[in-house]
This record gives C-alpha cells, sequence and structure tokens, in this order.
C-alpha cells in the first residue's frame, strides 16, 4: 500500500514522534467457552498532537473493559465491530445494542459501527444497525458505507 516507514507493535505502547498507539484489551465472545476458544484480542488507543484520540474496540463484545477504556483514555471517535457475529459457541462481537452501550458510556463521542456486511457470521446487518439508530436516536452512531470516508 506503499507504506515505507513499518514498526512492529510490540508491548502495549508504541510511539513514534508525536503518534502513541496503546494496546487495551479486549474479549473476543460472549462467555467463557467461546472466549477461551477466540483466545486474547486488542483494541487500540490512537492518540497524536493536535488530533482526536480514536479508540478502536476490535473484536470484543462490550464488558467492563470497553468502559474502562472510555473513561480512562476519554476517545472522541470510538469504532466498534457492530455485526453481532457468531458462532456455534457463541456471540463473538458486539451488537447494536451494545453499540448503544457504548454511545452511552461516551455520548460526547462520535461511535462508528463498523465490520457491517464482511463477514458470512454476521447476525446483524447495516440495515438493521440503521433502523436501530433511528428506533433510539442514536444520533452520534455513524454507519459508513463500505469504501465511505469520513471526515471530522
Amino acid at each position: 500500500m506503499g507504506f515505507e516507514n513499518v514498526t512492529a507493535f510490540e508491548g502495549d505502547t508504541m510511539r513514534q514522534g508525536s503518534l502513541e498507539i496503546i494496546r487495551v484489551e479486549g474479549i473476543h465472545g460472549s462467555n467463557p467457552e467461546t472466549v477461551r476458544k477466540m483466545g486474547t484480542v486488542s483494541g487500540f488507543i490512537v492518540r497524536c498532537e493536535n488530533e482526536k484520540t480514536v479508540y478502536i474496540a476490535g473484536d470484543t463484545v462490550f464488558y467492563d473493559g470497553v468502559v474502562r477504556n472510555i473513561e480512562t483514555y476519554r476517545p472522541e471517535v470510538i469504532l466498534v465491530n457492530a455485526c453481532g457475529a457468531t458462532t456455534p459457541a457463541g456471540r463473538l462481537i458486539m451488537n447494536p445494542e451494545e453499540a448503544q452501550q457504548v454511545c452511552l458510556c461516551a455520548p460526547d463521542a462520535l461511535v462508528t459501527a463498523t465490520h457491517l456486511d464482511s463477514v458470512n457470521h454476521a447476525t446483524v446487518t447495516r440495515r438493521d444497525v440503521r433502523k436501530f439508530k433511528e428506533e433510539k436516536g442514536l444520533k452520534q452512531l455513524l454507519i459508513p458505507e463500505d469504501g465511505e470516508c469520513i471526515r471530522l
């Protein structure tokens, strides 16, 4: 993709100039069996001077660790994988109700629902999330189209 300066992420924090990326925990499953099978997952906090703080929640369900990350880092932009992807062992990532919980925990942040219409084990479509957003009045929840760029 044309990147010329690539650095391996080792440890919990990486810095490059004024850019800081912090690895945070996630839970990839809605029950202990699924979590054990899926293993360790990470989200990331991205901070840079004169830019908004971004929380990439990653492949996680909503749980107290997500709340801690929001309270600790106060992100202004949060990306959540919100398609409710599931396996026979259980749900793997957030669904619209959990995206709503993120919105409630971070009322001033823009929350972007991702992973929509992109994985075959999803239980929720982009259309479903849009309907949920309208029903709940979640103005801060963004639902981009594939390839759409959102400029803040």
